[in-house]
């Protein structure tokens, strides 16, 4: 195992440990372990609405439609209307609030817990199934053990000092600010351009043919909750989805989900040998978080618009399938191996999961920024911190209750103190799921 000690805490000190995620050392150490996560099923999902509130449907759910009429699509351009872009403050934390929210009603619905080692949003998973090849990347997240599970989130206080200590080492004048914003808003005028609010019946040609000139707005999101996993570490993920290629089915575990993407726009013909391959092995390093997020919930397409520095997209659109990404790499430039992220992930979590599980407190993962060690320490010894919300943990308490009654009801000796306690008509607390079982989800071709 990559772990190690980092010298063992001093009297008084928080306890702190480190895991070496270098693939150059784990290649081999963990080639004897699965090479893909269980398949993703979806278990629960949640939309905020344009006033960010919480629902637990797919109100919110977007449908691909390309850009009518024919031939409109070759005048795209990305940056019309970034002035009324409807943006949503980013700075405050909403912790796991959402996926909390979906998974309460979830259960409410069952009358069962839902069993598992981790529970996080995509984002964080994401980051540790890539981190054997972002070395370049910075993060912290938060962790606590909580009623039978692992809960992460993600470091929001970690993030904004990381983004003011590098603005404060920036020259960033009113051009840099609006090329930075430029940027963020691409990505969501691509889904306004390229999605419909419903299937194509309940949508009017109006509505579809205008919406180059619709306000672009980042408050509404559908969210889709999946129960997945690696080796024998369960994982409940929630992620949010783009939008969805053809009908969602409603009850159905896998659907056809489309994650929407833009990319820098490279002509060969216009670039020095040298410049072009550099720029296309950053492509495909880039390709590697596309593959992680969509393979994470079970996504199963990848659309790249391609935009030159004017905004303007250039046709065609690149449709990848997410089971062939790292084939395709490993093809061209062999930047990342999906494999060795997959038995990565599986030996962290493990890993995790030793230290964390049955502890109390709150504890911190920690990526330095050119450095392949991930570093854990405990920083509370007691509470939850704001992990979660009060009332996910007072429900916990609820279900808690009723299953320890539906267990002393089925009880032999209950059942004779009491008459029969109602029969065996009770529901189990533990679903026994297992994380999907042995249906693994496949990456090599």
């Amino acid at each position: 195992m990559s772990g190690t000690d980092a010298g063992g805490p001093a009297e008084g000190q928080p306890f702190v440990v480190d895991f070496n995620v270098d693939p150059n050392v784990n290649a081999h150490q963990f080639s004897d372990r699965p090479r893909n996560i269980h398949r993703p099923q979806e278990i629960a999902e949640f939309s905020y609405d344009e006033d960010h509130q919480i629902h637990l449907d797919a109100r919110s759910l977007s449908y691909y439609y390309p850009p009518q009429p024919l031939g409109a699509e070759h005048n795209i351009y990305l940056d019309k209307g970034v002035e009324s872009f409807r943006r949503l403050d980013d700075t405050q934390d909403s912790h796991l609030t959402g996926l909390l929210a979906a998974i309460m009603g979830m259960e409410k619905k069952q009358n069962q817990k839902t069993n598992a080692h981790f529970i996080a949003y995509r984002g964080m998973i994401t980051n540790l199934l890539a981190m054997p090849y972002q070395r370049l990347d910075e993060w912290a997240m938060n962790a606590t053990f909580y009623d039978g599970t692992i809960f992460i989130e993600e470091d929001k206080a970690a993030k904004f000092e990381k983004k003011a200590r590098e603005a404060g080492q920036q020259d960033r004048g009113p051009g840099q600010q609006r090329r930075e914003t430029l940027q963020y808003y691409y990505g969501f005028k691509f889904e306004t351009l390229y999605t419909i609010p419903d299937i194509w019946d309940n949508v009017s040609r109006d509505e579809i043919e205008s919406r180059d000139d619709k306000v672009v707005s980042n408050y509404a999101q559908y969210c889709s909750i999946v129960k997945t996993g690696v080796g024998n570490i369960d994982m409940v993920i929630g992620g949010e989805v783009d939008c969805i290629w053809d009908s969602k089915i409603e009850g159905a575990k896998h659907h056809n989900y489309v994650e929407l993407k833009t990319t820098e726009w490279l002509d060969e013909n216009r670039l020095p040998p040298q410049q072009w391959q550099r720029k296309m092995l950053n492509y495909d390093r880039r390709k590697l978080k596309y593959w992680a997020q969509s393979y994470l919930i079970g996504c199963p397409t990848v659309i790249v618009g391609k935009k030159d520095t004017d905004g303007h997209i250039h046709m065609p659109l690149e449709v990848l399938k997410t089971n062939n990404i790292p084939a395709a790499v490993r093809n061209t430039s062999g930047a990342w191996n999906s494999v060795v992220c997959v038995q990565t992930l599986g030996a962290f979590l493990e890993w995790l999961d030793s230290h964390i599980r049955d502890s109390s407190g709150v504890w911190k993962l920690v990526k330095y920024r050119n450095n392949s060690m991930i570093r854990l320490i405990h920083i509370e010894p007691t509470g939850t911190g704001e992990i979660l919300t009060d009332e996910f943990k007072a429900h916990r308490l609820v279900l808690a209750q009723s299953s320890l009654l539906a267990r002393l009801e089925r009880h032999p000796l209950a059942e004779e103190a009491g008459g029969g306690g109602g029969g065996g008509d009770k529901m189990d607390t533990d679903d026994g799921d297992g994380g999907g079982g042995g249906d693994k989800m496949d990456t090599e071709t």
